[in-house]
């Protein structure tokens, strides 16, 4: 019972260590963002979001719906700083979707722990107000049977983003996304 415990602890460790990628062939690092490219501090959200708590499966049906809706999939963490920094990029890229009518949705896909929903996940959702379909993925334990089935190049790290649409993926994504590289993902997809 040790070893396996001692196991875990490791392979979670491991897995946070590497999970939280910070790659973005469109952001330089020595960049100073121009004001225009820092999205507007979000209002928080008068009511708490709603979080639905799914494992692979059912989220994979939400995502093969067989319509014109683009669904942009942003798998996220509160413990990741690279998906924390990209967050307003993806609210305000849905909020332009939104005023011009386009069929768009962003579902964001948290990896937290089911156990901390209610006292960090909701109330970091509320605080940063993000117009989308939330869900918590509790599947933790068979993540290297899921990570390939969403794309066989992701190596599970975050943030990471697909693209749906008419039930199929179009596109993927990993690492974090500015206001720039989320365009040119989507350029195809949402005109």
């Amino acid at each position: 019972m040790k070893k396996y415990l001692l196991g875990a602890a490791a392979l979670g460790a491991l897995w946070s260590f590497t999970a939280c990628n910070d790659v973005n062939d469109s952001e330089k690092k020595d960049k100073v963002p121009a004001e225009s490219e820092v999205p507007a501090k979000p209002v928080p959200a008068a009511t708490d979001p709603e979080v639905t708590v799914v494992k692979y499966e059912q989220l994979l049906i939400r995502l093969q719906q067989q319509n014109d809706t683009v669904y942009v999939v942003n798998f996220w963490a509160t413990w990741c700083g690279p998906c924390v920094k990209e967050l307003p990029h993806f609210r305000a890229f849905a909020e332009r979707m939104a005023k011009e009518q386009k069929p768009f949705r962003l579902i964001m896909v948290s990896l937290d722990q089911a156990d901390i929903l209610q006292e960090k996940v909701i109330p970091f959702l509320k605080e940063r107000n993000i117009n989308a379909q939330q869900y918590l993925l509790d599947d933790n334990t068979r993540m290297n049977e899921w990570i390939p089935k969403f794309d066989a190049t992701w190596s599970g790290a975050l943030p990471a983003t697909l693209v749906f649409e008419k039930g199929e993926k179009r596109a993927f994504h990993e690492g974090s996304l500015d206001e720039k590289g989320l365009k040119q993902l989507l350029q195809s997809y949402v005109h």
